[in-house]
């Protein structure tokens, strides 16, 4: 009966319960999982692997290459895989994986050789697990999230550069390039949140002052 009241203490019996502390363990879970560790330093992991500054900022558009490809192949298989399946093989992936990376760290403090190659292609299958294994709900939401700021923002700053408001265009390029998810700006929480209250207050200024001009 689509009219049937819900009585809010319905919310607090058990089989509701158990869901909803569910879903929060794996919300949870999957912030724990090491990956922010990955992405927001990948700079200092390439680092101290052997790489130039060059090729570590060749090897972070990489990861953001593999998240962006690996976000909509979990869009694909998620539901055909089943989630319990992918969350287990990538929680044993991940684990397996920075196992691998502390070791080879380890050896390379002892003077060991270790092939700078390897490095990028733990971290590498490490953002596969968690964008298309580990993660799928909420984090490629997340992504495609970003995709959608930085191409509405591209989309603005196109209009305002073709009505003569450059200062806009310039506002809104920087806003494009701060959430595009291929080269991504490492960013603490903090900064993230202040980020997204910014983007929400420059796209609502948008709506009124990129406009076609008399």
């Amino acid at each position: 009966n689509e009219d049937k009241h819900v009585r809010l203490g319905e919310l607090l019996e058990r089989r509701v319960l158990v869901v909803l502390g569910l879903g929060i363990f794996l919300a949870v879970f999957q912030q724990w999982c090491g990956i922010n560790v990955i992405f927001n330093y990948a700079g200092e992991i390439f680092k101290q692997a052997g790489y130039n500054i060059n090729d570590t900022l060749t090897n972070i558009v990489m990861t953001g290459l593999v998240n962006f490809l690996f976000t909509f192949v979990a869009l694909f298989t998620v539901d055909r895989l089943g989630r319990k399946p992918l969350m287990l093989f990538g929680a044993v992936g991940l684990a397996l994986i920075y196992s691998a990376i502390g070791y080879c760290y380890h050896l390379k403090g002892g003077g060991g050789a270790v092939p700078n190659t390897l490095f990028l292609g733990l971290v590498l299958a490490a953002i596969v697990m968690i964008a298309g294994a580990l993660g799928p709900f909420p984090y490629v939401y997340d992504q495609l999230t970003n995709w959608m700021v930085a191409i509405a923002a591209l989309t603005v700053a196109l209009a305002a550069k073709n009505r003569g408001q450059r200062t806009y265009m310039w506002i809104f390029v920087a806003a494009a390039v701060i959430f595009n998810p291929i080269a991504p700006i490492y960013l603490t929480a903090d900064q993230w949140r202040i980020a997204d209250i910014a983007a929400i207050v420059l796209f609502a200024i948008s709506m009124f002052k990129v406009r076609k001009q008399a």
